[in-house]
């Protein structure tokens, strides 16, 4: 598949697999076995740069919320960030304000000097979407970013994710399983059964299907 910011997956023969294995390729360093175990079946390509010759670069435009939002727990909010805004090369001034408009957009002011590990889960999810759009990526890839969560927390979520997909041209790809949070972000849609494309295409196409095995 390929997406509008140049995003290209080539897969020849590769069968069985799951949505999360191809998150992993993307973004973990600690898949790398599972990754040189299947690279020569999945090609992915990011604006241009081969994630399999050059992955410090392909990453470094890449943001990432994993499911369960992990980060270091004993840290302050504040702290935290401001490291992995040094980790994502950012600094000074442009540091000093990429973290005061996380605190500002995401809701985590009276937060800010607070242990990460007496937060709140939903806290906790917000400070995980933080720390992946901190050094404005052209590509974000959230996994289940609402999972466990309650819907207030849910809105501002999906606020800073529109922001981020109509005002700063993000490329967005999105793990969830709830339909009505995906048709309010995404504008293609691909639902997977069991490790296979079981339907693609437009929302709004899928959202209109019909027949007792099309309910979204």
């Amino acid at each position: 598949f390929n997406t509008s910011i140049g995003i290209a997956v080539r897969v020849d023969k590769f069968s069985d697999s799951s949505i999360d294995m191809y998150v992993r390729c993307f973004t973990k360093s600690d898949s790398w076995n599972e990754w040189l175990s299947v690279k020569e079946k999945l090609a992915i390509e990011i604006k241009k740069i081969d994630l399999s010759k050059d992955p410090i670069n392909a990453k470094s435009i890449i943001g990432y919320l994993p499911e369960g939002a992990p980060s270091y727990s004993d840290m302050t909010v504040k702290s935290f960030l401001y490291f992995v805004g040094k980790m994502r090369g950012l600094k000074d001034e442009l540091l000093e304000k990429r973290l005061e408009i996380m605190l500002k957009d995401i809701n985590l002011y009276e937060v800010q000097n607070q242990i990460i590990e007496t937060l709140s889960k939903g806290y906790k999810r917000r400070i995980g979407l933080a720390q992946a759009i901190i050094h404005d990526p052209d590509i974000l890839i959230l996994d289940e970013p609402t999972e466990g969560i309650q819907p207030s927390i849910i809105k501002i979520i999906k606020d800073v994710i529109v922001h981020v997909k109509e005002v700063k041209k993000t490329t967005i790809v999105l793990v969830e399983q709830y339909f009505d949070f995906v048709q309010d972000i995404a504008d293609e849609v691909v639902i997977m059964d069991r490790g296979k494309v079981f339907k693609s295409g437009k929302v709004k196409i899928l959202k209109d299907m019909k027949g007792p095995h099309c309910h979204l």
